[in-house]
């Protein structure tokens, strides 16, 4: 009987405020749609390819909208709005993040018997501590030096972008869908006996920088980061990517728990034409199916 896990997560491009200097770029808009900047009060006609940070604002009329990217992923405003691009690119996260979570996540086995499945999380939201391995009471110990686990996965797609064979990994698959000709969704599927979190790395070519595409948010639950089980199929992600040329995506899997969030915030800092060169020992690959 075919096992189906529906991943429904709270899966979402990170925030954090710490990143004030991060850009927002102005990918296209129509309509009614203004700017200005922290510094000018003045507001002006919004531009394609403008450069937006976080204290500007943007006033999205009735009939317009604005199609913004942040930390390579795309935000879209159709309805009236007026607001610091910071504030509106945030509020957008913790609704993405309060539709996730109404769905909660789902294993389903068969067509009548389901149960409660959890994601995995690293200290439980309290303070975390530093020893030997394993666990004391409900607090995960966590080991994980965070900026190299950031220069592996920068690594990991620098190689991608390389045009390098990618390798095979047994059991782990990247399943790629196109809802349009513009965008890219992925199911994670893990065929083998053993629990993997799986996470997808972005890398854009042209800006050389790299992200995580799923990410559990704080606003969520904070130290998370998704799993896929043993034996199961992930799908119905509903989260969609840029699909471009110098768009690469590359399946990553690491056998222990993580802080999706701390991750993707430390990759801020790292770009895929400052490589060091370090020992993998993550499973990656960026041989996809269709």
């Amino acid at each position: 009987m075919k096992k189906v896990l529906f991943v429904a997560l709270c899966l979402l491009c990170s925030w954090s405020t710490m990143y004030a200097q991060y850009e927002y770029t102005v990918e296209t808009f129509g309509g009614d749609v203004l700017y200005k900047t922290y510094a000018l009060s003045q507001w002006k006609t919004l531009q394609p390819k403008l450069i937006l940070s976080t204290d500007d604002s943007i006033w999205v009329k009735k009939g317009g909208f604005a199609r913004i990217e942040y930390g390579n992923c795309p935000y879209e405003f159709t309805t009236p709005c007026i607001s610091t691009v910071g504030e509106l690119v945030k509020n957008k996260r913790i609704e993405r993040s309060k539709h996730f979570s109404t769905k909660g996540l789902l294993k389903e086995i068969g067509s009548d018997n389901t149960q409660p499945f959890q994601m995995k999380q690293v200290g439980a939201g309290k303070m975390l501590q530093v020893g030997s391995g394993g666990t004391r009471g409900n607090l995960v110990i966590d080991l994980i030096n965070y900026e190299a686990l950031a220069d592996t996965l920068t690594q990991i797609g620098a190689l991608a972008c390389a045009g390098e064979k990618s390798p095979k990994v047994k059991g782990l698959v990247l399943v790629r869908h196109k809802p349009n000709k513009d965008e890219v969704g992925f199911d994670l599927e893990n065929h083998t006996d053993k629990d993997y979190h799986m996470n997808v790395l972005h890398i854009n070519k042209r800006t050389n920088k790299i992200s995580l595409c799923y990410v559990v948010s704080s606003y969520v639950k904070e130290n998370a980061c998704p799993i896929t089980p043993s034996g199961f199929c992930s799908c119905d992600m509903d989260i969609f990517f840029p699909d471009t040329k110098d768009d690469i995506y590359v399946l990553i899997a690491l056998d222990y728990p993580y802080d999706s969030q701390k991750l993707d915030e430390e990759l801020f800092f790292h770009q895929i034409n400052e490589v060091k060169n370090m020992d993998v020992r993550i499973k990656y690959t960026w041989e996809y199916v269709k």
